[in-house]
Order: structure tokens, then sequence, then C-alpha cells
């Protein structure tokens, strides 16, 4: 759980965009499931850089007011808590690709039984 405590608040926004994309997609696997995976890939990857900039300069902001010999280790650890959202929208977006890949192969194999 301190990967998601680490990250903050755009991690959770990401798993919600996650969840809902895999289920709509689901939902609407005959039509065009496939599509709304790989829309809530790129939402995915647009939170998790939006979650890594605003990390970002929340760090350098930070790092700003802490003495000289203590902000490279700030710096150090801020950057590698923004980092947790990159890892993990990209994680996320990879799962919504390979289940809209398969969504896309099902839907083929459907058109061409039919």
């Amino acid at each position: 759980m301190t990967f998601m405590h680490e990250g903050g608040a755009p991690m959770w926004l990401t798993l919600i965009l996650f969840v809902a994309a895999a289920a709509v997609a689901v939902v609407r696997r005959k039509e065009d499931g496939w599509r709304v995976a790989a829309i809530g890939g790129l939402l995915c990857l647009a939170s998790g850089v939006t979650g890594f900039a605003t990390g970002l300069y929340a760090t350098v902001a930070y790092a700003a007011g802490v003495a000289a010999e203590a902000r490279a280790e700030t710096l150090g650890v801020g950057l590698s808590e923004s980092s947790n959202n990159l890892l993990f929208a990209g994680l996320l977006a990879a799962c919504l690709a390979v289940a809209g890949l398969a969504l896309s192969l099902a839907g083929r194999r459907g058109a061409a039984a039919a």
C-alpha cells in the first residue's frame, strides 16, 4: 500500500479510470469493446503523466525551501514518488491493451463464424 500512498491521489484516479474502462469494455465486448479498452488505456496514461508532472512540480517547489544539504535527497525522494504514477499507469494501460487485443480477436472470430 505504500506504493499507492507515495503516488498520491492521481494514482487513485488512474485506478478508477482503469476499472471503469475495463467494465465498459467487457459490457460492450460485442460491438466495440476493444475501442473502449484502447481509449481507457490512453486515459490511464494521461492520468499517470499528469500525476507525474504535478508531483514533480510540487517536489521542486518544496525543494526550493529546503536547506542545500538536504535538497538532493528531497529531489530524489520526490522524483521516486512521482515516478510511481507513471509506472502504475503504464502497467494498467498494458493490461487494457492486452484486453483490447483479446476483445478484438474474439470479435473477429465471432464475425468469421457467422
